[in-house]
């Protein structure tokens, strides 16, 4: 099957880029024309279903507003997956986007980067930056560490760093 086009996105469905969401522009099988396109699929993301393939709803709104298809990743800038208005998206490499999230639910400190080492009561900032983990220091204090996590995920991700 070949590759969806844009001209053929643009017939089949209808994007509004301050919503978020796509309509039918006509009838699909048994989908009628208006129809808010999209079903949830994992992990919290949309898709639709074109021609036989399903494309991520983030993917297929970078490309309807321009033309081209994301060379890499489309991130979601307040975490929702399943929040595509245009605005709410952004091209990202990969490790942009895997620093554009939370800390991990088995964070037990709820902080990104930072471990506690009880052996040695401190507190120890971790970043991964090119593929590598590296230590940034030993602190204190939580708050410490924290900062200095902040700080350098800004200097190595700008924008793309999220502290918490």
């Amino acid at each position: 099957m070949a590759e969806l086009t844009h001209e053929r996105l643009l017939s089949l469905l209808r994007y509004d880029p301050v919503a978020g969401v796509f309509i039918w522009r006509v009838r699909v099988s048994n989908i009628s024309a208006g129809t808010i396109a999209g079903t949830p699929k994992a992990k919290g993301y949309r898709g639709i279903r074109i021609d036989g393939i399903s494309y991520y709803e983030h993917r297929l709104a970078v490309f309807y507003m321009t033309g081209e298809w994301p060379e890499n990743d489309v991130d979601h800038r307040n975490l929702i997956r399943s929040d595509n208005r245009y605005a709410n998206l952004r091209p990202a490499t990969v490790s942009q986007n895997k620093m554009n999230r939370r800390a991990q639910s088995n964070n037990l400190l709820g902080v990104k980067g930072v471990s506690y080492d009880r052996r040695f009561d401190w507190y120890q900032a971790r970043i991964k930056t090119n593929g590598r983990q590296r230590t940034i220091g030993v602190y204190g204090t939580l708050e410490e560490a924290a900062a200095a996590y902040e700080a350098s995920a800004n200097d190595n991700f700008g924008a793309f760093a999220r502290a918490a």
